[in-house]
């Protein structure tokens, strides 16, 4: 929404939309605006206007406001709606509210028509704001469950009293069959016969202690298929701490456990590999100095199965003799991450005999920021070196690649054709075969190829950045994701390293799933997250709490947190979190005071206690609960606005019952106005009848029989009072809708309008003297239109009285000489109420200039509202011609003058 705020006005009558305009431009409310006047000319300009405000009265001629809120609906137009509700009783306006309509303003409460558009204006920006919300939360359901198909991970749910399980579709696609009724028995009946038991027992065992912990068994899915599962679950509690629900995930692992089965393998033929070939394996944590060995290492060192492996340690077993070499070798190879082989000789501490070892590693770079060396030792005692280079290299590099599910290769940039570790045909899914360009672009994703061949032209430059692509194993199907090493150019051989990093990928998207999930329903429910240790006397909070708190730090304590509350509400959260240490259970509502507005929020908190009974951490949450106390002070303040409005106003409220006409409500006023009391309206609902003039009774009867059941009534009559007066008065009705679009209640207003009577009685007698006048005489009305004409303005302009009657004089009358800015400054200081008079240029029927010379008389009410302007113009065109002759004769004189003393020099 720009600064500017665009209002379309539905105008009922002219003067009220002029103090409309007056208020908002008063409170300097940036707006531009357009005026609809019945119900077509509304829709037109929803249509080319777009509004972000519309205002209306309740009623004008054909419609009313609720019917016009029903076209801004139907044509998507969600602008607030603010009724003009001066006709309506404010139980009334009240009820309209429940119709969709944003707000009202009461004739007495104008002035706050710009508050109320500011705040329906922010309501508004939230509401779409919350529709936003709540479909970037369907985006993200649809987001979860790709990710829960792409991971092979599904989620359930469990209602403790109900035998019934609700699954996600992956729950299904796991099980292999189709989206069903679920139940425990189903869930049951898929365990393999083996884990039936144990998985059983668990469950069981779980629900009695409140713990559900991670538990892996087999499955036999619907078409037979044997997979491995790892399932999770949580249970929910209520206020009481039963267990009502349980919540969890079902994830296939059936490659993962495959790929464990090998590894262990793996192991276990690493293990006797190095006991045949008489060499170790061992693992070296850069960053901590830890230090893992192989039992083969052990032994080929002598040192003590166990024993804890140190720089000093194993420096001690080193041979004097080579302890440089080896230190400087480890130091280059570990700081330039490059694995060279080796050799140096150790003395053993168990026995002394002297042992040549061969030894090499490699650096990897882990996820986790942590690098590591992985190496090997050989015992080349007996050996030949040159041979047991070769073998060790091979051996060493196959085994820690295939550790890593990290495969290298190399590709003749002329040929096409690779060379393969065994880890690459490993991960790809191929048997040893040769491979080609055309072979392994096969594999790729067709979606990657692109991207690979654009990789392959850069390599041409010297190297290559990595690259993740995904490969289609043809062995199983399964869509795998692999991270390519920066690859290298080595004359015409491009070099690198391929890691299968699918699992890591998919446990990251299944992580940043369920922090999304989290992340939404806490945003949408308005709620901030928090967490206090005791001891530490720290608050930590996420970005939802610093936000109500306007301090974005995460962290703050305890005194800075209570600067924040309102002065008034501190000791009272004081005692709650001092009652919250004691029992437990920790809430308060209560009020931040930011900025100069007010804030309420509640908390809520669970303690954490230590083994003497004494709370060490209270873990919570904090609600934003400012709209609902808005809400609140809204419907006390609309209340106590309706009671000051009918206990202040002249007229005459009144509301029945359209089904019975039963009297609701009838203001003060009745009694000043009627000269009786009140309670006689409440027992006789006809009593008002009693004080019409009888030569009045009949029609008003007639025609309030004729229209008051639809509440379309408008009347004006007179009142003998008991002391023989007389009052006029205007009695006018509009009907209340319910949604179904049935008349439920009646609401009127009854106004004493002696006063307007009586002008308009003196208006009339004027009006007989004023039409024998020879000046020309005029009669507006609040609008400058003409309502009456007489003889003396047909005289002097050649127009017939129909002719100018509803028009606006000088839209008829002016012309090129007309002063038109003497026109406007003219209708400024009426509307001021000033008298003016102005001498101007008018053009007749027949085109002839005529200077008019006219008084402009405004009529105002008690009020000081203008109701009626009276102009008389008299024609002074001789006049004029008269003093511009005399003034051309001047001229010529002074002409003449100045020649003659020319002359005379």
């Amino acid at each position: 929404m720009s600064d500017t705020v665009r209002i379309i006005i539905v105008e009922d009558f002219h003067p009220e939309t002029e103090g409309v305009l007056r208020e908002l431009e008063d409170a300097d409310l940036k707006f531009v605006y357009e005026v609809a006047t019945n119900g077509n000319d509304f829709e037109t300009r929803l249509l080319t206007f777009a509004p972000d405000v519309i205002l209306s009265p309740y009623s004008l001629s054909g419609t009313n406001a609720v019917k016009l809120l029903s076209i801004a609906r139907n044509l998507d137009v969600s602008a607030p709606f603010i009724l003009l509700a001066y006709d309506l009783s404010e139980d009334i306006a009240i009820d309209l509210l429940g119709a969709g309509i944003e707000d009202y303003i009461l004739r007495s409460t104008r002035k706050r028509l710009p508050v109320a558009i500011r705040k329906a204006l922010q309501r508004h920006r939230i509401q779409q704001e919350l529709l936003l919300s709540e479909a970037k939360l369907r985006e993200s359901e649809a987001s979860l469950r790709r990710a829960q198909k792409i991971a092979n991970v599904g989620s359930w749910e469990w209602e403790v009293d109900s035998t019934e399980i609700v699954c996600s579709e992956e729950m299904f696609r796991i099980y292999g069959c189709e989206p069903m009724d679920f139940t425990l028995a189903d869930s049951a009946r898929f365990v393999h016969p083996k884990d039936k038991e144990r998985v059983g027992s668990l469950m069981t065992k779980g629900l009695k202690n409140g713990l559900m912990s991670m538990v892996e068994y087999t499955i036999i899915a619907a078409d037979g298929t044997v997979k491995d599962v790892r399932a999770h679950a949580e249970p929910i509690r209520d206020n009481e701490g039963k267990i009502i629900k349980v919540i969890g995930t079902l994830q296939d692992v059936t490659t993962r456990k495959q790929i464990e089965r090998e590894l262990l393998k793996s192991q276990s033929l690493l293990s006797l590999g190095e006991e045949i070939s008489h060499s170790g394996s061992f693992e070296i944590d850069i960053t901590t100095k830890e230090t893992v060995w192989s039992p083969n290492f052990y032994r080929i060192t002598g040192i003590p199965p166990g024993t804890v492996i140190t720089s000093d340690v194993f420096n001690a077993c080193v041979h004097p003799d080579d302890l440089q070499l080896y230190r400087e070798a480890l130091s280059d190879r570990l700081t330039s991450g490059i694995g060279k082989p080796f050799v140096y000789r150790i003395v053993r501490p168990d026995n002394g005999q002297i042992v040549h070892l061969q030894a090499n590693g490699k650096r990897v770079d882990g996820d986790d920021g942590r690098i590591r060396w992985y190496g090997s030792v050989l015992d080349i005692s007996d050996r030949i070196l040159t041979q047991l280079e070769l073998r060790m290299s091979e051996s060493s590099l196959n085994e820690a690649q295939k550790l890593a599910q990290l495969g290298s290769w190399e590709m003749d940039m002329e040929t096409g054709e690779y060379s393969w570790s065994e880890e690459m045909y490993s991960i790809h899914g191929l048997t040893k075969q040769r491979i080609t360009r055309e072979l392994f672009m096969s594999l790729v994703h067709p979606d990657d190829r692109e991207a690979i061949l654009e990789t392959d032209r850069e390599a041409l430059t010297g190297s290559t950045d990595g690259l993740t692509y995904r490969i289609i194993r043809p062995d199983t199907g399964q869509e795998r994701i692999m991270a390519g090493s920066r690859a290298t150019l080595v004359g015409r051989k491009l070099l690198g390293t391929v890691q299968d990093i699918t699992e890591r990928v998919q446990a990251q998207r299944e992580l940043e799933a369920k922090t999304v999930q989290r992340d939404l329903v806490l945003s949408t429910a308005k709620i901030g997250v928090w967490h206090w240790t005791t001891g530490s006397n720290k608050l930590v909070w996420d970005d939802k709490c610093a936000q109500l708190f306007e301090d974005f730090s995460t962290e703050l304590s305890t005194e800075q947190f209570y600067r924040l509350i309102h002065p008034e509400d501190r000791d009272h959260v004081r005692k709650c979190l001092i009652e919250g240490l004691k029992t437990g259970e920790y809430a308060a509502e209560y009020r931040l005071f930011r900025n100069g507005s007010t804030t309420f929020v509640l908390s809520r908190g669970k303690a954490t206690m230590g083994p003497d009974g004494r709370a060490t951490a209270i873990d919570g949450i904090i609600i934003d609960m400012t709209e609902r106390h808005l809400l609140e002070a809204s419907k006390l303040r609309s209340e106590q606005l309706f009671r000051d409005m009918a206990e202040s106003i002249s007229e005459v409220f009144w509301l029945t019952d359209a089904d019975t006409n039963k009297l609701l409500y009838v203001s003060p006023s009745y009694e000043s106005l009627y000269g009786s009391p009140i309670q006689e309206m409440y027992e006789n609902p006809d009593a008002w009848s009693n004080k019409i003039h009888p030569e009045d009774l009949d029609k008003v009867i007639e025609q309030f029989n004729q229209f008051g059941k639809t509440g379309t009534y408008d009347a004006e009559y007179r009142l003998l009072m008991d002391d023989g007066s007389i009052k006029w008065v205007r009695d006018r009705s509009y009907p209340v809708y319910d949604a179904s679009g049935e008349v439920t209640r009646i609401v009127g207003i009854t106004e004493d309008i002696t006063e307007r009577k009586l002008a308009q009685e003196k208006i009339r007698t004027l009006s007989l003297v004023a039409s024998e006048t020879s000046n020309g005489v005029l009669i507006h009305n609040a609008n400058g239109l003409v309502t009456w004409a007489n003889r003396g303005f047909t005289d002097i302009t050649g127009y017939a009285e129909k002719e100018i009657i509803g028009k606006e004089p000088w839209s008829v009358l002016s012309g090129r000489t007309t002063d038109l800015q003497l026109i406007e400054e003219t209708y400024r200081r009426i509307r001021n109420g000033e008298t003016f008079s102005s001498e101007n240029i008018l053009i007749t029927k027949t085109g002839k200039e005529v200077w008019v010379a006219t008084t402009f008389n405004p009529i105002l009410d008690q009020a000081g509202r203008l109701q009626q302007i009276v102009s008389i113009g008299v024609d002074i065109t001789r006049q004029k011609q008269t003093e511009l002759t005399q003034k051309s004769m001047l001229e010529d004189l002074e002409k003449i003058n100045r020649e003659l003393r020319n002359r005379a020099r």
